[in-house]
């Protein structure tokens, strides 16, 4: 009965980290972003995903976004010396970019 109980074990254990994979996979949305990518790839654009930071942007940069109406949001992290802006590019189509500020 030892023997069998062993041979279960070999077979149950890759079976389930398998499992557990495939279910980390889906959960995430890694092969949605799978399929999107392939597909971005074969038209050439590549779109930058909602949370992500675009550029790094300096403090001049940044107060001609302000003086220009572009910015809709800004998170000041680390006591004020770094900032994360939220601000939309009609050079971009009016998309939305998160840009660092240095």
């Amino acid at each position: 009965m030892n023997q069998r109980w062993r041979q279960i074990a070999l077979w149950i254990l890759p079976i389930g980290v398998a499992l557990l994979l495939v279910w980390q996979l889906v959960g995430s949305g890694a092969l949605n972003n799978l399929r999107s990518s392939s597909a971005s790839t074969s038209g050439g654009t590549t779109v930058a995903p909602r949370n992500a930071a675009v550029a790094r942007m300096s403090y001049g940069r940044f107060l001609d976004y302000v003086a220009a109406g572009r910015v809709t949001a800004v998170d000041i992290y680390d006591g004020g010396r770094n900032a994360v802006v939220e601000a939309v590019d009609p050079d971009l189509d009016n998309r939305v970019q998160l840009n660092p500020v240095v």
